[in-house]
């Protein structure tokens, strides 16, 4: 045998022995589907959070009276800063505790930022919600994608991101529908309390 054909068979020998362990692991449960049906609505629900406030841009504007730099930096500066300075801190905090309690921490606290942004009075008090909000759903990609890689079998992992990572897609999506019924209920005197036309 060739030393090209030694080194072909020694990159091949792994792979197969990878592969006949791999279909030897069970498939994913019922209880890691459900686990991906939670993380995936979790991951929809932070986008639709993200993109609703797109769609307020004129309401906002004309309630805070703001010009396009300062929305900008309400819309772009205020979410992603947090959510980059936030990120390696609860990836950190997922590597070395609790994962389960990570995701319910950062739910939690998103859910009261989201809240606080409703409730906002001033531009700045809007700007420190959407902080807020930033980097509390930090908290999700780092602790979800560790838990679902440790539910499945190598060979179910690229499926059960798959499905996961619907949650984009969905939540973009949804923000521009139930954003557009919202607004709409609001400016036609539907809506009885909604932020940035009662103050």
């Amino acid at each position: 045998m060739t030393a090209l054909g030694q080194i072909r068979a020694a990159e091949d020998q792994p792979a197969h022995s990878d592969t006949r362990a791999d279909e030897q692991q069970p498939g994913g449960t019922a209880a890691a589907w459900y686990l991906i049906f939670v993380l995936t609505l979790a991951y929809t629900c932070s986008f639709v959070d993200r993109q609703v406030l797109n769609l307020l841009v004129g309401p906002i504007k004309a309630d805070f009276g703001l010009d396009d730099t300062r929305l900008s930096l309400l819309q772009g500066l205020a979410f992603t800063s947090a959510y980059i300075i936030m990120s390696p801190v609860f990836g950190r905090i997922a590597d070395v505790g609790s994962r389960k309690g990570v995701l319910v921490f950062g739910i939690a606290l998103w859910s009261i930022g989201t809240s606080a942004c409703g409730l906002a009075r001033s531009y700045w008090q809007l700007f420190a919600a959407r902080f807020g909000v930033g980097g509390a759903e930090a908290c999700l990609t780092p602790a979800a994608w560790s838990i679902i890689a440790d539910a499945f079998p190598a060979r179910m992992i690229p499926r059960a991101f798959s499905v996961y990572m619907m949650g984009p897609y969905l939540g973009g999506g949804l923000a521009l529908i139930f954003g557009g019924l919202l607004l709409q209920g609001a400016q036609g005197g539907a809506c009885l309390r909604c932020p940035c036309w009662v103050r």
